[in-house]
């Protein structure tokens, strides 16, 4: 467990779970040829379970042709985090939640990174192996927030 210190308290953070919500490779439409300059199309959006203390991070990334018109692959990878001490940082008020954005920060750098080894290993092989995520600042990202409902232990 780490201790995140936020601008006025410290998030007590775990990583819990790493998911593979989506994994795809597409048939270019023309033959493909190497190096190849690719385009990302990265996307972050966040969930919570209040019940179980858990903030999930979402990412979606399209890799996409030079061009940008043709999708080559996309990945949608969820990494679950439990926040101990859930109540004293997040709040909610009428079914909005607000996550500090010092945290979010941290959560979206972490969901990132991750996501970057799982293209990894999960393009290896195949004609996207050279389609390593470049280095970006997450920070600039304004991630969605939305309560889970659902009911899972």
């Amino acid at each position: 467990m780490s201790n995140l210190k936020l601008k006025d308290k410290s998030a007590e953070v775990q990583f819990k779970n790493i998911e593979v919500w989506e994994s795809n490779i597409f048939t270019p439409q023309i033959p493909f040829k190497e190096p190849a300059i690719y385009n990302f199309n990265i996307n972050f959006s966040c969930q919570a379970d209040p019940k179980n203390k858990l903030v999930f991070g979402i990412n979606t990334v399209e890799v996409r042709s030079q061009d940008n018109e043709s999708l080559l692959g996309k990945i949608v990878i969820s990494c679950a985090f439990e926040i101990v001490n859930f109540e004293q940082i997040i709040s909610i008020e009428n079914e909005k939640i607000d996550v500090p954005d010092e945290l979010l920060r941290t959560l979206n750098i972490i969901t990132l990174g991750t996501t970057r080894g799982v293209m990894f290993s999960t393009f290896k092989g195949t004609y996207l192996h050279n389609a390593i995520l470049p280095l970006v600042d997450p920070s600039g990202f304004v991630a969605s927030m939305e309560q889970n409902t659902s009911t899972a232990e």
